[in-house]
């Protein structure tokens, strides 16, 4: 039984409809994989007030930039933990990589004099034509450790992994002259065809060349004579040359039919007709 307080209220308006949401839960897989921002080992993403920079153990700095254990004292230490490999030797020692590539690129400054960039000074200024760093590795034979003894002039994010190392670009005058310091011989470029000359002079010997020799007396005398026309074939049906001989010249239409049947296998009317 409604009573009239009930009665006279307005009449509830449907609820607008809302967009549907699916949450989805974060798997340990997917944990896993993100801890380390999709790097290996070496150069994980250390999270300690860094700015999240990749970091580098001293063996593989060692392996990968060709520095030695006296080049890498001046390197400012990240931090030091247990050698995983052998937990009762000596410490693992961490650096973070930008620094090691500084100490790679102070080594550099002695063979090759760059002009740094005073805005970005881990940029050199750029002179000339550049290169990119593959392509400087596969055309001058240089590897990539002795590329790193040099300032690259800009950096792109590499459109195909986005997430990966940033695509460098050198100039092709410190190329050349890292190669010269590593006694790198140089590549020799192809020769080049020689151009047409466009002078009158080489013009005039052209067409020279291509005019047709001068012709003698007999070719002229040849040349002079009048042509003797050919006779045009007059031939009608009533020569016999109009006609050519054929297989079944001189043969009855029976004969003619037994002879295409015997050659052709096929047993035409004329054929039948005999028959």
């Amino acid at each position: 039984m409604e009573t009239g307080l009930s009665s006279s209220l307005p009449p509830t308006m449907p609820k607008a409809p809302t967009a549907r949401t699916t949450t989805f839960a974060r798997t340990t897989k997917f944990k896993a994989a993100g801890a380390g921002a999709g790097t290996k080992g070496k150069g994980k993403n250390t999270g300690n007030g860094n700015g999240n920079a990749r970091w580098i153990y001293k063996t593989e700095a060692m392996k990968k930039y060709h520095l030695t254990a006296a080049e890498l004292e001046g390197v400012p230490i990240l931090a030091t933990e247990p050698n995983p490999h052998d937990p009762a030797g000596p410490p693992a020692t961490k650096y973070l990589e930008r620094e090691v590539l500084k100490a790679s690129q102070a080594l550099g400054a002695a063979l090759v004099k760059q002009e740094v960039d005073q805005y970005m000074p881990w940029l050199a200024m750029e002179h000339g034509a550049t290169i990119l760093r593959t392509k400087a590795v596969e055309k001058y034979k240089v590897k990539t450790w002795q590329l790193d003894r040099i300032k690259p002039v800009s950096e792109d994010t590499n459109p195909h992994n986005a997430r990966g190392p940033k695509m460098r670009y050198y100039n092709v005058a410190d190329v050349k002259a890292l190669c010269t310091a590593f006694n790198i011989p140089l590549p020799v470029a192809p020769p080049r065809k020689p151009r047409a000359s466009t002078s009158k002079a080489a013009t005039a010997a052209a067409s020279a060349e291509a005019a047709p020799a001068p012709a003698t007396p007999a070719k002229k005398k040849a040349a002079a004579a009048p042509r003797a026309k050919r006779a045009a074939p007059s031939y009608s049906y009533d020569d016999d040359d109009y006609y050519q001989d054929g297989i079944f010249d001189g043969m009855s239409g029976q004969d003619a039919a037994e002879k295409f049947a015997e050659l052709t296998g096929i047993v035409g009317p004329a054929m039948s007709y005999w028959q």
